[in-house]
């Protein structure tokens, strides 16, 4: 415990990819005279971290995708606490990259995988210990990303980062007059697991890989030479202040008025934060510029043996190629409209279930990519549009948090997506 101003417990997720010591956080609030509750994946982690910290922490095994792991877990944290005292916070901070690669590339399984562990076991372990930090008037830390605002690569990381946003701020608003504060950190670039070279590139290789031909077509044959590019410059550009990190979890648990959101790294402080601030197209024009440094950028003509299609090869460099298309075909589609839509339970966060969240997310964002993905190359061949319907709630999040989330996860994807095609191929 603290001290006699902060006298509540302190239940924190660990993910290795955090810190660059994975157990500095933990064993700075044990020194600040908190009380920590640290929840590891494996009986083994757990186990290895007890020996390695003071007996003001007390470690546990959590499953942030299991129900029952998140209700086990409350009840044993709830039966360590004090009589009649709370929880002073919870921080949610397990996370997952998912498979990376082109929107186009990834099935419903890595959306669900990424969505399950980045944003459905955030909200469970939300909901399931918020009377606890209800009781000590004590605070939700939420860790999202530069990428929960802005949709720069990696669809599925994107989608599940945009929905942390989405629930936090509804929450921060159903809670607002219960004395529980709602906190989002929103970390640039850093030097962790996250943007290791080689899990990126390996990752990349897996999606490209699996991708049916008839799509991988459509990307330049040096897409994968070009994504280790991009890996090696990420991993590169990655920040090694990782204290600023350290120091953003405490500011939010130990400041009396804490920040609603702490942008953490001078990228996002400065570069993202202009980002997105501008208007859409001119955001687009230089994320995808900045993209084609590092790959090739295909041109479509509508027959190969066309004088415009040699000229333009002849003056333009090798980083130019052409396909074959033809616009009159009776097969291409002109565009894709995915206006499928339900409310799902309009009701506060609190007291929606998983199978509430999973319900709107299945029809409102899950089965517009799917629907997307599928009619992507006939829509490619007429090089047409593909046109999303989202909502006002898909840019501030205003109640009935499922649908919130659903929608800031469309303006992820079609982000993502425009992001991701080669200009001039297709609108969106």
């Amino acid at each position: 415990m603290m001290s006699s101003s902060l006298s509540s417990s302190i239940s924190i997720q660990v993910s290795i990819t955090t810190i660059e010591d994975t157990h500095v956080f933990i064993l700075l609030l044990a020194v600040l005279g908190f009380r920590v509750f640290a929840a590891c994946r494996t009986s083994q982690a757990a186990e290895k971290l007890q020996e390695e910290t003071s007996s003001r922490v007390t470690t546990l095994v959590l499953d942030v995708t299991n129900e029952k792991s998140i209700s086990a877990a409350r009840d044993f944290v709830a039966a360590r606490l004090p009589e009649g005292q709370g929880l002073w916070g919870v921080v949610n901070n397990a996370g997952i990259v998912g498979p990376i690669g082109p929107s186009e590339w990834v099935s419903r399984d890595g959306y669900q995988t990424c969505l399950a562990v980045n944003l459905l076991g955030l909200i469970d372990v939300t909901r399931t210990f918020l009377p606890l930090v209800r009781r000590a008037r004590g605070r939700v830390v939420n860790i999202s990303s530069f990428m929960g605002r802005i949709a720069v690569a990696n669809s599925r990381y994107t989608v599940s980062k945009y929905g942390v946003e989405a629930f936090s701020d509804c929450l921060r608003r159903e809670v607002y007059r219960q004395g529980v504060q709602v906190c989002i950190i929103e970390p640039g670039g850093f030097k962790t697991d996250l943007l290791r070279q080689d899990i990126l590139f390996k990752s990349f290789k897996m999606s490209y890989d699996a991708t049916p031909a008839d799509i991988r077509q459509h990307y330049p044959e040096s897409t994968v030479e070009a994504a280790g590019n991009m890996a090696t410059r990420s991993s590169a550009m990655a920040s090694r202040k990782l204290h600023l990190v350290v120091d953003a979890y405490v500011l939010a648990l130990t400041s009396r008025f804490p920040p609603t959101r702490q942008l953490v790294g001078s990228d996002v402080r400065l570069f993202y934060r202009l980002l997105w601030n501008l208007p859409t197209p001119l955001t687009d024009w230089i994320l995808v510029n900045l993209k084609e440094i590092a790959s090739s950028v295909p041109s479509v003509c509508r027959l190969s043996h066309v004088t415009s299609c040699g000229e333009l090869q002849a003056e333009t460099s090798s980083r130019v190629t052409h396909v074959v298309l033809d616009v009159t075909d009776e097969k291409s589609l002109w565009g894709v409209v995915n206006n499928a839509a339900i409310i799902g339970p309009s009701a506060p966060s609190e007291w929606v279930s998983r199978d509430g969240y999973q319900t709107c997310l299945a029809v409102n964002l899950l089965g517009l990519i799917d629907v997307t993905r599928t009619f992507l190359p006939l829509v490619r061949r007429a090089r047409g549009r593909v046109v999303n319907i989202s909502s006002l709630a898909g840019r501030i999040a205003v109640g009935a948090s499922p649908y919130c989330v659903s929608k800031y996860g469309v303006e992820a994807f079609s982000d993502c997506l425009r992001w991701c095609l080669n200009v001039g191929e297709l609108k969106q």
